[in-house]
């Protein structure tokens, strides 16, 4: 009879230690450790992102832009004095008409350049977050599969 009163005092406690237990891990928040994990690596794509495709890219275009223009500035000038030495000859005024007009035309070439290396370069950044939120994404949907079943095994 000891026994068994010994043996229902030990089940029942137990019981209680595995409802105690229980109860007790209910309580925790998982979840909200992951969600701020996701929320502070995704902070970290996307600075790592801006500093590592927007700034070098924006740079390199700015750079571009300069060098292409100079350029067309450049053959712009060379025309306009073989033109000038040509046809024109001594003639001031006719001189500055078709200066204005080639250098309008190398601003309207090098507006053209511009808006064409944004556009590339708008396009690459597109492709590229969706890319790297894919890969995110699929890293969240990983790490969440690895954790469950850390807590399944445990």
């Amino acid at each position: 009879m000891k026994r068994l009163r010994i043996r229902s005092i030990v089940a029942s406690s137990a019981v209680t230690i595995a409802l105690a237990a229980g109860t007790a891990y209910a309580a925790t928040d998982a979840g909200s450790s992951l969600g701020l994990w996701y929320e502070a690596r995704s902070q970290q794509l996307q600075d790592h992102l801006h500093d590592s495709v927007y700034e070098p890219g924006m740079a390199q275009a700015a750079t571009t832009l300069e060098s292409r223009s100079a350029e067309l500035s450049e053959e712009a000038i060379s025309v306009l004095s073989q033109h000038a030495d040509a046809i024109l000859g001594d003639n001031e005024s006719s001189i500055q008409d078709v200066g204005s007009q080639y250098v309008n035309e190398a601003d309207a070439a090098a507006q053209s350049a511009a808006a064409a290396m944004q556009l590339e370069f708008d396009a690459f950044v597109t492709s590229t977050s969706l890319a790297q939120a894919e890969e995110l994404e699929q890293l969240v949907i990983d790490t969440i599969d690895e954790l469950t079943e850390q807590m399944d095994t445990e």
